[in-house]
């Protein structure tokens, strides 16, 4: 439904040619009713919020005239308009004219954002991705956006000067929220390349373990020697800081002995490991520790070799 402007921007007389730049915050528009320099002028205001605009201010010469100027375009970047004017005519015999706009008059600088919506596991473009973009600050719902229905892309221009933050979701996928950083920003139109993944709903991540160190132990030994802490110091390092993984510590032993005391040998030794690991500033709950026994051979245990082979302690990272 159409909603009158109001007397801030309305007069008796006549208000024409609405032009509202893609800044979505600056309206251009032409009046012979507000004070002028003669016949309709060229005029702007500012969004204050969805339902007000600022003052019209008049554009000033050289732009308008004693003639009349009927309506106004203006570029991208903010630095350029095209309008009408009967200036050097009969009155009402219109040419458009070109100039360069100054720095009062000028739209909010922009930066727009390309892109388009697209399964994250299969990359195919997604249609109808609702886009929702929020102040970062105050957390106000500014705009929103739906990406095409035929390619999944989208063109949004958001004023330059401040951070937002934005919501996106689409049936069958999950939400996913993101940032969009303009604070430092400044200019005209800037082209930002942002493409907007989308998690299928239900998906849940893969798990995946690696192996990342094994040490050996030999036959009947509970400690753990030099050379292994050295091992160990090495392979844990470059994880330390990181997050998101499990280190699982698992001991074996090989066939000899009973297979609750070889148990007891595979878990003792698993722990040694365990806690030279956390010695170095692992959390508790990011590794854990199980013997295994005689289970899960490597080799043969019916030679010196394969037994020795057998006797170890694995760490595995589960990422």
């Amino acid at each position: 439904m159409p909603r009158n402007l109001g007397p801030a921007i309305n007069t008796p007389a006549n208000e024409t040619a609405p032009f509202v730049h893609i800044d979505n915050k600056t309206l251009y528009f032409s009046s012979n009713g507000h004070p002028g320099m003669g016949g309709a002028d060229l005029y702007y205001c500012r969004r204050v919020n969805d339902t007000t605009w600022s003052a019209p201010v008049n554009m000033g010469y050289p732009l308008n005239s004693v003639g009349n100027e009927g309506s106004i375009s203006v570029t991208m970047d903010g630095t350029k308009a095209y309008f009408s004017s009967d200036r050097d005519s009969l009155e009402g015999n219109y040419d458009i004219y070109e100039t360069y706009l100054g720095v009062q008059g000028r739209p909010v600088p922009v930066a727009v954002l390309r892109g388009h919506t697209y399964d994250s596991l299969t990359k195919a473009r997604l249609s109808h991705g609702a886009i929702v973009i929020n102040d970062a600050r105050t957390g106000e719902k500014l705009y929103r956006f739906v990406s095409n229905r035929g390619d999944g892309s989208y063109m949004i221009t958001l004023p330059v000067g401040k951070n937002y933050t934005y919501v996106a979701n689409r049936i069958g996928y999950q939400e996913v929220t993101g940032d969009i950083l303009l604070a430092d920003s400044t200019g005209g139109p800037q082209p930002v390349n942002y493409s907007i993944p989308l998690l299928p709903q239900g998906y849940t991540a893969p798990i995946y373990d690696s192996l990342l160190f094994t040490i050996q132990f030999p036959i009947n030994s509970k400690s753990l020697s030099d050379s292994a802490k050295s091992l160990i110091q090495a392979a844990i390092t470059p994880w330390l800081g990181e997050q998101g993984f499990v280190l699982m510590v698992n001991g074996y032993t090989d066939n000899t002995g009973t297979p609750m005391l070889n148990e007891e040998l595979s878990a003792m030794r698993a722990k040694l490991v365990a806690d030279e690991i956390m010695g170095y500033g692992l959390s508790e709950f990011s590794v854990t520790s199980q013997g295994w026994g005689e289970a899960a051979p490597l080799a043969s245990n019916d030679t010196e070799i394969g037994r020795d082979i057998n006797r170890r302690v694995e760490v595995v990272i589960r990422r």
